[in-house]
C-alpha cells in the first residue's frame, strides 16, 4: 500500500512496536507500579475494615458467619464489581493483542 493513505496509516517516529523486540524500560516501571499501587489498596481495604470494627457488634450482627454487616458487604460487591470488569478489559485487552501480533 503506497501514498497518502499508508502513510496516514503509519504511526509517528518514535512509537509503535520497537524493531528489536525488546522491552521498554519505561512501560515495564509504569506497569510494575500500577500492579503495586492496586496491590496494596487491595490488600489495605479489608485490613482497616477490620481493624475498625467493633468485635462485640460484628458477633451480634453477624453471629457465626464473621461479616462485618451492611456496609461491609456493600464494600466488598463494590471490589468484587470493579475485579470482574477489569478482568473482563484485561482479557478482551489480551485477546486484541494477540490478534495484532498474529496479523504482523
Amino acid at each position: 500500500m503506497d501514498g497518502p493513505v499508508a502513510h496516514a496509516a503509519a504511526p509517528p517516529h518514535g512509537y509503535g512496536a520497537q524493531s528489536d523486540g525488546g522491552l521498554n524500560p519505561n512501560t515495564l516501571g509504569f506497569t510494575l507500579l500500577i500492579a503495586v499501587v492496586a496491590t496494596v489498596i487491595s490488600g489495605t481495604a479489608p485490613a482497616v475494615l477490620a481493624a475498625r470494627a467493633d468485635l462485640n457488634e460484628m458477633l451480634k450482627e453477624g453471629g457465626r458467619s464473621g461479616t462485618f454487616g451492611r456496609h461491609s458487604h456493600r464494600l466488598r460487591s463494590v471490589l468484587v464489581f470493579a475485579e470482574v470488569g477489569l478482568a473482563t478489559v484485561a482479557l478482551i485487552g489480551a485477546g486484541l493483542f494477540f490478534r495484532s501480533m498474529a496479523q504482523l
